[in-house]
C-alpha cells in the first residue's frame, strides 16, 4: 500500500499477536504506524481508529490548504510567523510548507512540530496525558480550554523561515520548559499501542532533510532542499 501513490495516505493498523520490539520495529518500518495486540478489548480498538481517522483528517485538510497559497510565497527571502492555537498552527504549516519541493510531506512535518509546540510545549501536556484525552476523545477540547488559561494564555509558538544557496531553514520555539526529545526521535515499539508519540519520528524520516533540537527542548531546526536538485 505504502509504495502505491494512490493508497500511501491510508492510515494502517496492524492487529497482531507479534509484540517483540524487533518485529513491531519491521512493522513500523513498513508503515503500519498503528498497533493493536491480540486479544483486545472494543474500547481499544475505537481509540486507535479515531486516532488514525483523526491524522488522516489533519493530513487531507493540510493537502487541500496548499493550493491556496500557492503563489503567495514566491518572494521571501526570510520571516517569522507567530500561532496560538491549533487550527493557525495547521493553516501556518500549510502556508510554508510551498517553500518545499515536496509540500504536502513538508506541511505534515511542519505542522506536527507547531502543534507539538502548542500542546506540549505551551499547554504542558506530556505523552502519558495526551495518550488518555485521545483515549477520551477529548484533547482537541482541552486543548482549546487550556489556551483560555491565565498561565498559558500569552504563550506563542515562533517560526522562523530563511533561506540559503540551497535550502530552506526552519526553526521553531515555544514558551515552554522543554522536554526530553531525544526519545522521541526514532519510533519506538514501547510506544507502538499507544493513540501518539510517533509523529516527530514520522517527520524526521519523512519530511525534513535534518531535524535538531536545541536543549533544552523548546527550539528545533529543521531543513529542506530549496529544490529537487539540492537533495
Amino acid at each position: 500500500m505504502k509504495a502505491d501513490e494512490r493508497l500511501a495516505g491510508i492510515p494502517v493498523i496492524m492487529q497482531t499477536a507479534a509484540t517483540s520490539p524487533e518485529q513491531i520495529r519491521e512493522g513500523l518500518a513498513a508503515g503500519a504506524f498503528y498497533y493493536l495486540t491480540k486479544p483486545f478489548e472494543g474500547e481499544a480498538l475505537l481509540t486507535i481508529i479515531r486516532s488514525a481517522l483523526d491524522d488522516m483528517r489533519v493530513r487531507r485538510e493540510l493537502t487541500a490548504n496548499l493550493a491556496d497559497h500557492a503563489h503567495a510565497l514566491a518572494c521571501l527571502g526570510e520571516g517569522e510567523f507567530v500561532v496560538r492555537s491549533l487550527d493557525d498552527a495547521r493553516r501556518l504549516a500549510s502556508f510554508v510548507a510551498l517553500l518545499g519541493p515536496q509540500p504536502e510531506t513538508l506541511a505534515m512535518g511542519l505542522s506536527e512540530l507547531l502543534v507539538n509546540g502548542v500542546e506540549h510545549g505551551n499547554l504542558g501536556i506530556d505523552f502519558a496525558e495526551k495518550s488518555r484525552l485521545r483515549e477520551s476523545d477529548c484533547w482537541e477540547d482541552e486543548i482549546r480550554r487550556r489556551l483560555t488559561l491565565p498561565e498559558f494564555k500569552d504563550r506563542a509558538v515562533r517560526m522562523r523561515v530563511r533561506k540559503d544557496s540551497a535550502r530552506w531553514v526552519f526553526e521553531i520555539s515555544d514558551d515552554g520548559e522543554g522536554f526530553d526529545w531525544r526519545r522521541f526521535l526514532d519510533f519506538d515499539p514501547e510506544r507502538a499501542f499507544a493513540p501518539n508519540g510517533r509523529g516527530i519520528a514520522l517527520s524526521r524520516q519523512l519530511s525534513f532533510s535534518s531535524l535538531t533540537y536545541i536543549p533544552p527542548g523548546n527550539r528545533v531546526v529543521v531543513t529542506v532542499p530549496r529544490d529537487e536538485t539540492s537533495k
